[in-house]
């Protein structure tokens, strides 16, 4: 079974296959290489597995997901 965790994108370098992005995945800053996805930007959320942006979420998903995370972490 596979998983992907979701983050916020920080910062965004390159414009190519070679492109990447810092991402906050719950105050864990992460290097992940955006060569699967186009038209990534500061402030996008986007799903992330082994390294590699998948998906963008729409943040309304995001933060939804966010607040489910939160209560499953405080039990």
């Amino acid at each position: 079974m596979c998983l992907a965790v979701f983050g916020r994108v920080m910062v965004v370098e390159g414009t190519d296959v070679s492109a990447s992005a810092t991402v906050d995945m719950g105050g864990s800053l992460r290097r992940v290489s955006l060569a699967m996805l186009d038209g990534v930007e500061p402030g996008m959320w986007v799903t992330v597995h082994s390294g590699y942006a998948l998906s963008i979420l729409p943040e309304e998903e995001a933060l939804s997901l966010a607040a489910i995370t939160d209560e499953l972490e405080a039990g």
